[in-house]
């Protein structure tokens, strides 16, 4: 019998879009630097691509934050000084605040967890870092805390996505057996196999299929 619902959250809850929040921190980091803004953004998703091909680096949390691919960025550029935590700091900002704005939040998603919260204990096991993810969910949801008994992400379990121990971490929290939880997430590699391993059912779910959520989780159940 399933007692909780562990979701996963970018693509899954919610969409994410960032054209716009890279653009506009990349423009930011022009006014500061000098360097073209289009070449700041060219260099920056480089690196972000050297990281996520290298496995090490993909796993390691403090590679995949933010803060360190942009830093990794403009000392390539050349452009690193005693300014840089500062500049970057406040490139970030304008990235974050631009990236919540541009999240695509739906009606149905929103309904489907009032209504799922009902009956079931609902928690988000999330690769995206702590500070960040409960602002998107604030974003969709209002108040993560008035939905979801907690949140796993990467400071918790110390890597990232793919790995059985946001369930392991979160089983323990629920005090449930994995017969008792189903797993949500959009991405096979990512959320439904490591849940798979560890005898969890799943369901894979991708955002813009919200006006279904109720239905698939029900019907499943």
């Amino acid at each position: 019998m399933i007692k909780a619902i562990i979701f996963d959250a970018d693509g899954t809850l919610y969409g994410v879009r960032t054209e716009r929040a890279y653009k506009a921190a990349a423009d930011f980091l022009e006014t500061r630097t000098g360097v073209k803004a289009d070449k700041i953004l060219t260099e920056w998703k480089k690196t972000i691509d050297k990281i996520n091909f290298f496995i090490p680096d993909a796993r390691d949390p403090q590679k995949r934050d933010r803060r360190y691919a942009l830093k990794k960025t403009l000392e390539a550029l050349e452009l690193q000084g005693k300014n840089t935590d500062k500049i970057v700091g406040e490139a970030l900002d304008i990235f974050w605040r631009m990236a919540i704005e541009d999240l695509e939040v739906s009606p149905f998603c929103l309904s489907a967890v009032k209504e799922l919260n009902k009956e079931y204990v609902l928690a988000v096991v999330s690769e995206e870092f702590k500070k960040n993810l409960v602002r998107k969910i604030n974003q969709a949801f209002s108040s993560w805390e008035k939905y979801f008994k907690f949140l796993i992400t990467p400071e918790d379990t110390g890597a990232m996505k793919p790995s059985e121990k946001y369930y392991i971490e979160a089983m323990k929290k629920l005090n449930l057996f994995p017969s008792e939880i189903l797993a949500v997430g959009d991405s096979e590699e990512r959320d439904i196999a490591p849940a798979k391993k560890l005898g969890i059912k799943t369901l894979i779910f991708n955002f813009k299929e919200a006006e279904s959520l109720l239905e698939k989780v029900n019907k499943l159940i």
